[in-house]
């Protein structure tokens, strides 16, 4: 392509710039350049100037054969310098013509920035006590009985004392020499542990609105305060989840808090550390509130915070107010922390070095060499300073940070009639954009599996934003596998550069080996041959180095990945942090990254239902921050999406009265259904509304759904009932069931190998949990051969070495793969045992965890389930025919009659770990057989009907009906008002809540919006923890020795500081067995690295690592079965 390039750089930006594009392209002009060159020569040049874009870097590209003549592709640096199409201004001015901010309409902006500003004036107040000098000049670690910042709270409470309004202690701080007495005062300084017999143990319980507000950053300005859990009288460890707390700690949680929410307390702390937190260090000149700068400070926020007083004195007028306001203390906090930790990375200045030596100076911090760093008064003036920078630029971040704009693939009609329903989509919503804007959008994307489903979300999202603005998404997915797939295809397929799209999964080995496998298929041909190169768009980049947020923010690479890129694909503990962060500042960057992208929220009914909590905090969180949420799903349940919409929209709304759009002129959230059969658009005025209109289109598309062609056919298989009631028994009589399934399921969907002739079925096993896989797995390697027949088994799950399951799992991908049906059997695994035996049939069978249901683009001809919930038969089943769709003459899924659980323990809850099955009431099954949960027409042509169009709640049978049970299930987690008619009166819900203490519980999802004050407390990321493991869990590592003998370790010590111990014999118990034709990948990446000087390093060690149950006994383990517990016997 024809490009100029105009640079409009300054300085040695100009110098900088000018020596990498002479090296590309001719120079025209002062600053001017042209040139042709290849799309990928463009993508290096664009690499270059970005990697090496400073403060006044500002370059634009534009394509001289573009449509138009001279299409802008991007800009590199400063923005500010072109207008939207490239040109030059020829004039500029500083003067604020605009007036914008006179029009901008979030109307409590100065609120953020008065309570940033004056919470960091007091925030570390408390360090000046003798017991946290005597730590800093001591440098030795030691625990404070009471932390800094609720000494901090406790002065600021003196401080405010009697007062009953905040003009009275506003006035007070405006004056604050005359009244710096007040901050010790033993009349309202209260010290915890010396005075406890004031009966003043809460100080927020009196404090008026505004106080409250800053006080309850101060405390928080480090770590959450959380619920104290006390057994026999003294504290567990801060954080434990607590059996009860009163309902009122959900509806106003500040009146409760204690310095035990803060810190644990303990009965052996010294009398003497406990005095000495609540006496001030050095003469009292030393004290900041006593020195003149910080006087004068707090005099002009003083003055500021009474004249906003004076004019809207509703802004303090109530605990409704926005002093009180989740969206205001929520972005007063960001900016308080943000300002806080990077004001205190920044080095030591000549005047502290020599302000060192004497010890009538109180410091606030030490360097990373333990000397004395910043004195304590000029750190709070600063982080004041710095926080109130933040708060004033938080409105401008989203417009300063990269996009993409006019991006022609996601733009371009799709060429297909399979996917043309993305157009009527994208059509839809850019309709709705306007509306959009002002009230927020929640999108429900529905269409079945291989449809494109991907690619159109992205494509609605592009629609939905603003032309100017440009496109920011967050991609968030569960599964590490699917997060790099997802990745792959918007680079490959949708054309976004590499610089502009990050993919992070957490784990270097897990890229690793993606990458190498990636590798492999691109050097083999096998990529995907309708790839759309990338034919130009504009991106918004880079980061702006010198705004207030983003230079605090982007010097780590790893910030800069998740905050500065434009399209981020990530796992969802990347942004889960947001709202669940206990501690530190890990919830700073992924609530910027809210605020400033919409968010994608992928197969979400896939997760734990534990975990729903947790995403419903973080829906919840993204419409409070202004963003815009897409659910992606073919199969969400309507309880599900009715109480993520329930989430959002409160959220969202309170996004909206903060900026001037409430009460009637709230215009509504604007929702948007999609799939392949139709979309449609409305703006619910409530969600009885938002009910019907889900309804309504769940219907239309269930009708669609019925009339597709049944590709997948089930029967229900009776598991053989041993005799003995012995656990060999009963795993012998289920294996012996699977293998007679899985030939009869050959015989009906075998095809002819085009070489051989022979008989050849690809068939999946799924199994619900890894430790039977591991016992069948042996059954089956070791029973008898039938003959004129080879069974190759893959034993799959999550158990095996980092290296090993990615082998597997690439092997598998390649023989699943069958858009082209005889594609399989040219993969090296299939030919080799195929041609070892010409003269047999050949049955591949992947025995598998429920790791196979979701994430794996997998065309099984068969399948054999253990059931545990109709989601999971549902999911399995889209694993068969994917690729191919042929109709079947029979049954080409069997489902076994009863889950092993049922047989090994038949008096105890057998469809659940996984599944939804409880122990006793209502969501207890009177049946364990699957021929009488699942109806018949569910069985004959399996499809997502019974999960996204339940019958209405009064006709659930949630003993004898396993759909029915998963939609109660969901609707007790999702909906409050819907479980009253779905659940006895006498259930375990209803007496949570006549209870005199509230019990939470992880079905509860849908606390965070009943009760929106919750968030200023870790009360329900405390109770409702996200991705909590069931037991303990150790990591292990199969490395070999400098020998080449495999050597099993343990990691142990802390996060960075790994050691690897070398396990006990009497600990690996090795299975002794032969496999001489299971199905096993050709090549594994990473298992032949060598253990040099019998030390283990971390980056060969993460590559053979697997996380399994910790045992008393140890585990075994097989090089085809992977690692499972060992029992003892």
């Amino acid at each position: 392509m024809n490009v100029l390039f105009i640079s409009q750089c300054d300085k040695r930006a100009l110098s900088e710039t000018r020596r990498i594009l002479d090296q590309f392209a001719q120079r025209k002009g002062a600053r001017t350049w042209q040139t042709r060159i290849t799309e990928q020569g463009l993508e290096t040049l664009h690499d270059l100037l970005r990697r090496k874009a400073r403060r006044n870097t500002a370059v634009a590209c534009h394509n001289l054969t573009g449509p138009s003549g001279a299409d802008v592709l991007w800009f590199v640096g400063d923005r500010s310098r072109f207008d939207e199409a490239g040109n030059v201004p020829t004039n500029s001015t500083v003067r604020d013509i605009l007036r914008a901010d006179d029009e901008t309409t979030w109307r409590s902006r100065g609120i953020v920035l008065l309570l940033a500003q004056i919470a960091a004036l007091f925030h570390d107040l408390g360090k000046g006590s003798e017991e946290f000098q005597e730590k800093l000049r001591s440098h030795i670690p030691k625990r404070s009985p009471y932390r800094h910042e609720w000494v901090s709270v406790r002065m600021f409470s003196a401080f405010v004392g009697d007062a009953d309004n905040d003009r009275i202690w506003l006035e007070r701080l405006a004056d604050s020499q005359s009244h710096a007495g007040r901050w010790t005062d033993l009349d309202f300084f209260v010290r915890d542990g010396v005075d406890n017999g004031s009966g003043r143990s809460m100080p927020f319980h009196h404090l008026p609105p505004l106080a409250a507000a800053v006080a309850w950053l101060v405390v928080s300005h480090h770590r959450i305060p959380l619920v104290p859990v006390m057994k026999d009288g003294k504290q567990e460890w801060l954080g434990k989840e607590s059996p009860s707390f009163p309902l009122v700690l959900l509806t106003n949680p500040l009146s409760e808090i204690t310095a035990q929410w803060n810190s644990q307390s303990y009965d052996n702390d010294d009398p003497e550390d406990i005095q000495a937190c609540w006496r001030m260090a050095g003469k009292l000149e030393a004290q900041p509130v006593r020195d003149k700068k910080w006087s004068a400070y707090a005099r002009r926020l003083a003055l500021k915070a009474i004249e906003m007083l004076d004019r809207d004195s509703s802004s303090f007028g109530s605990d409704a107010s926005l002093s009180q306001d989740p969206y205001v203390l929520h972005l007063a906090r960001l900016s308080l922390m943000l300002a806080d930790h990077h004001h205190s990375s920044l080095p030591s200045t000549g005047k502290v070095a020599k302000a060192t030596a004497s010890k009538d100076i109180l410091f606030a911090n030490t360097d990373s060499k333990g000397r004395l760093k910043e004195p304590l008064t000029d750190h709070l003036i600063g982080v004041a300073r710095a926080a109130g920078q933040v708060a004033y630029s938080l409105q401008s971040v989203k417009q300063l940070l990269p996009s993409i704009k006019r991006h022609r693939a996601l733009l371009r009609r799709s060429p297909h009639d399979q996917f043309r329903w993305q157009d009527a989509a994208v059509d839809e919503a850019r309709a709705v954009r306007d509306r959009s804007e002002k009230g927020g959008a929640f999108i429900v994307s529905m269409a079945s599996t291989g449809c494109g489903k991907t690619l159109a979300n992205g494509k609605i999202m592009n629609a939905l934003s603003n032309e100017h603005d440009g496109f920011r998404l967050t991609y968030a997915l569960g599964l590490r596998s699917l997060t790099l797939q997802t990745g792959e295809a918007y680079r490959r397929d949708v054309g976004i550069a590499s610089n502009d799209i990050a993919i992070l999964v957490g784990g270097l080995a897990s890229r690793t080996l993606f990458e190498h496998y990636a590798d492999q298929a691109a050097a083999s041909g096998s990529e995907s041959m309708q790839s759309i190169m990338d034919e130009g768009y504009v991106v918004e980049g880079g980061v702006e180095g010198s705004h207030p947020v983003t230079r605090r923010l982007v010097g780590d690479k790893k910030v800069q990945k998740l905050l500065a890129t434009p399209v981020v694909v990530c796992t969802v503990d990347h942004i889960a942090p947001a709202t669940e962060s206990l501690r530190g500042g890990r919830h700073i960057v992924p609530s910027f990254r809210l605020m400033t992208s919409d968010i994608v929220l992928d197969e979400l009914d896939d997760y734990d239902l534990n975990d729903m909590p947790a995403l419903t905090r973080m829906v919840h969180l993204a419409g409070l921050l202004g963003a815009r949420v897409l659910l992606s799903s073919a199969t969400l349940p309507p309880a599900m999406v009715e109480g993520m919409y329930e989430a959002y929209r409160t959220g969202r709304r309170c996004y909206d009265e903060n900026h001037g759009r409430c009460g009637d002129e709230w215009p509504g959230v604007t929702c948007l259904w999609v799939d392949e059969f139709s979309c449609t658009s409305d703006t619910p005025s409530d969600v009885a509304t938002f009910r019907e209109k889900h309804r309504e289109f769940i219907a239309a598309r269930a009708s669609e759904l019925a009339q597709q062609p049944a590709l997948r056919v089930a029967e229900t298989v009776p598991v053989a009932t041993p005799e003995g009631s012995e656990r060999h028994d009963v795993l012998d009589g289920y294996a012996k069931t699977i293998m007679a399934s899985c030939f009869k399921m050959h015989d009906r969907h075998a095809g002819a190998d085009p070489v051989t002739g022979r008989q050849v079925s690809f068939g999946i096993v799924r199994m619900a949990n890894i430790e039977p896989i591991f016992d069948v797995a042996q059954i089956l390697f070791r029973a008898e051969e039938v003959p004129g027949m080879r069974v190759h088994i893959c034993v799959y799950h999550s158990r095996f070495p980092l290296a090993h399951r990615a082998a597997i799992e690439n092997m598998l991908d390649r023989s699943f793969t069958r858009k082209s049906p005889d594609a399989a059997f040219s993969e090296p695994e299939i030919r080799r045992a195929i041609d070892a035996d010409p003269d047999k049939d050949h049955v591949f069978v992947v025995l598998a965890s429920p790791v196979c249901e979701v994430g794996r683009d997998w065309d099984a001809d068969w399948a054999v389930v253990e059931p545990s919930s109709v989601r999971s038969i549902i999911q399995l089943a889209g694993r068969i025919q994917r690729h191919r769709r042929q109709i079947p003459a029979d049954a080409n899924m069997a489902i076994l009659d009863m889950p092993i659980r049922a047989l090994l323990k038949p008096s105890e809850a057998a469809f659940c770990r996984p599944g939804f099955e409880g122990r006793s009431g209502d969501f207890r099954l009177a049946t364990h057989h699957a021929c009488d949960l699942l109806e018949n027409g569910f069985v004959k042509h399996i499809d997502a009907r019974p999960r996204i169009d339940p019958p209405p709640c009064s006709e659930w049978h949630t003993t004898t009906s396993l759909a029915d049970l998963e939609q109660a299930a969901l609707a007790r987690n999702m909906l409050p008002d819907e479980v009253k008619q779905a659940v006895s009166p006498g259930s375990r819900r209803q007496r949570f809540l006549t209870a005199s203490a509230f019990r939470p519980a992880n079905f509860m999802s849908y606390l965070v919006w009943k009760f929106p004050q919750s968030l200023m407390t870790g009360i329900l990321p405390q109770q409702q923890p996200f991705r909590v493991s069931s037991g303990k869990e150790v990591t292990l590592v199969l490395m070999p020795d400098e020998e080449g003998i495999p050597r099993l370790y343990r990691e142990d010590g802390k996060i960075g500081e790994r050691l690897y111990v070398l396990v006990e014999k009497s600990l690996r118990h090795d299975v002794n067995l032969d496999t001489p034709y299971a199905w096993t990948p050709t090549k594994e990446y990473g298992v032949n690295y060598k253990v040099t000087s019998g030390l283990v390093s971390p980056s060969k060690a993460a590559l053979m690592s697997v996380r399994v149950p910790n045992s008393d006994f140890g585990w075994r383990y097989h090089p085809n079965l992977g690692f499972a517990v060992y029992r003892g016997e």
